[in-house]
């Protein structure tokens, strides 16, 4: 996903996959089998290096700082690269999208289930008018169109909040990219919507070659 945080904070990250779990600890690397922060959140062992980790506004009681994701650069842009959310933790995944912004969202995973621990959760709505409550009030998300492309499909979502408790700035931010107030503000959602869908096939290919390897 696009992240709204700029370089000047988190600057360039290369995480290399082939680096051996000994060099991660003495990077400071969290986890070791699986990562100490977060337990049953991480799918997978995977370790996220402490520096680079997204680190969870904790506004409620309950809250928890922790979630499956790091911060990475490719070609001047910022990401966050995250594991497919699961039950437990897809409520976590909102609270990281509103707290940075994120415009667009990128799931890779072909198959969802709500029963399947081991497939990903169905996190976003997938019909047009349907709202997925999180908490109460405290993020509402729907799902305003659906566009069924040629193997993948485009969702405009829109994410709101009535709860006070939630960080009023970034809930301006959010705003202002879901309902633009001038022609200028329009094109330039267009804009990065068609940004979006070349991406998207630039993944979809890379992922195809990838299988061929």
């Amino acid at each position: 996903m696009a992240s709204e945080k700029g370089n000047k904070r988190y600057g360039s990250f290369f995480y290399s996959y082939t680096t051996t779990m000994a060099a991660h600890k003495k990077k400071g690397v969290v986890g070791r089998k699986r990562p100490s922060r977060g337990n049953a959140k991480n799918r997978f062992p995977v370790p996220i290096h402490e520096k680079k980790r997204v680190v969870l506004t904790v506004a409620k009681e309950g809250d928890s700082d922790y979630f499956p994701a790091t911060y990475a650069c490719c070609e001047r842009d910022d990401y966050i690269i995250t594991e497919a959310p699961t039950k437990e933790n897809y409520r976590d995944y909102w609270r990281m999208v509103w707290r940075d912004g994120c415009k667009i969202c990128v799931s890779l995973s072909e198959k969802l289930s709500a029963s399947d621990g081991s497939l990903c959760y169905p996190y976003w709505p997938s019909k047009e008018g349907e709202k997925m409550e999180i908490e109460g009030n405290r993020f509402v998300i729907e799902c305003k169109k659906r566009n069924d492309m040629k193997g993948y499909v485009i969702y405009d979502l829109r994410i709101a909040s009535t709860d006070p408790s939630v960080d009023a700035v970034a809930s301006k931010q959010i705003d202002s990219k879901q309902k633009p107030a001038d022609q200028q503000e329009e094109d330039e959602d267009k804009k990065w919507r068609l940004d979006a869908r070349t991406r998207m096939r630039d993944i979809q290919t890379a992922y195809q070659e990838s299988l061929k390897k």
